[in-house]
């Protein structure tokens, strides 16, 4: 929900929209277990997501990435994969 502005008049205080009731419904973003597609004409990569809510529902979309977010993104990945092998080794220590 949109917090009121102190410095705003309460007679000019922002109504919600959809998108921010959309929000609070949203539970999590899944991987959509397809491929990543690129996309020549924007230079994106979309990354197919499914978007589930509080009530139960889903809906499949793409996470649409520009190229400078794909290498970040991979560096993070790289990052999560390597923390995760470090702690499976060290799990398998006496």
């Amino acid at each position: 929900m949109l917090e009121p502005d102190p410095l705003q008049p309460l007679e000019n205080t922002p109504t919600p929209t959809f998108l921010d009731s959309l929000v609070l419904h949203v539970l999590h973003v899944l991987h959509g277990g397809n491929d990543i597609h690129y996309d020549r004409e924007t230079g994106s990569a979309l990354l197919p997501v499914r978007v589930c809510f509080r009530d139960g529902t889903a809906v499949r979309t793409a996470l649409q990435l520009r190229p400078g977010e794909v290498q970040l993104l991979c560096a993070q990945l790289e990052r999560a994969l390597a923390l995760r092998a470090r702690h499976l080794t060290e799990d398998l220590q006496p």
